[in-house]
C-alpha cells in the first residue's frame, strides 16, 4: 500500500509539473495569435489608409490595438481619423496616445496637434449648418462630384480610382510589425 501511494504521489506531481509546463507553451501560442492578428489589422488599417478610406483605416488600427496594445496603433488610428475630418475623436485618440505613452519623443508635437484639432473641432461646431441641395453630390472638401454628369462604367457618377497596393506604410503612420 505505501508503494501505490507513493506511487500515485509522483503521478499527481509529474501531472502538475507537466501542466505548468504546458501553461508557457499556451500563454505563448496567444502571444503569437495576438500579434498576428495585430499585424493582420495593421496592414489592413495601412491599405485602407493608402487608398484614403480613412474611417476604414482608423477602425482597423484600433482593431490592431485591441490585439496588441501599442500606442502607435492609437496614434495611427488619430491620422486616419484627422484625414477623414473628424478633428475630435482625433484629438481624443492623440491624448489617448500620450497617456499611453508620456515619454513619446513626438510628444510636444503632438500636444500642438490635439490643441490644433480641438480648436478645428470647437469652430466647426460653432459653424453654422449649412443644406446642400440634394441633387447635387458633393466631395468634402465642397465640390462637386463629376460636375460633368457623366457616368461611369459601373453605373455611378462618381469617378472610380483604382489605387496599388502600398509597398511601404505611408510617411505620416507609425509601424511597429514591419
Amino acid at each position: 500500500m505505501k508503494y501505490k501511494s507513493a506511487c500515485w504521489g509522483r503521478v499527481a506531481l509529474l501531472a502538475l509539473v507537466l501542466s505548468s509546463l504546458a501553461q508557457p507553451v499556451a500563454a505563448q501560442d496567444s502571444a503569437r495569435a495576438s500579434l498576428l492578428a495585430a499585424r493582420g489589422h495593421m496592414e489592413s488599417g495601412q491599405e485602407h489608409y493608402a487608398a484614403a478610406r480613412y474611417e476604414d483605416a482608423a477602425r482597423e488600427f484600433m482593431a490592431a490595438y485591441e490585439a496588441r496594445p501599442f500606442s502607435a496603433f492609437l496614434y495611427n488610428a488619430a491620422v486616419a481619423l484627422e484625414r477623414f475630418g473628424t478633428p475630435g475623436p482625433a484629438a481624443d485618440l492623440f491624448q489617448r496616445y500620450l497617456d499611453a505613452e508620456p515619454g513619446a519623443s513626438d510628444a510636444e508635437e503632438v500636444r500642438a496637434k490635439i490643441a490644433a484639432l480641438r480648436a478645428q473641432a470647437t469652430a466647426a461646431a460653432a459653424a453654422p449648418d449649412v443644406t446642400l441641395n440634394p441633387d447635387v453630390a458633393v466631395n468634402p472638401d465642397g465640390t462637386a462630384v463629376n460636375p460633368d454628369a457623366t457616368v461611369n462604367p459601373d453605373g455611378t457618377g462618381t469617378p472610380t480610382v483604382h489605387v496599388a497596393p502600398p509597398t511601404a506604410p505611408p510617411e505620416d503612420i507609425k509601424s511597429l510589425l514591419s
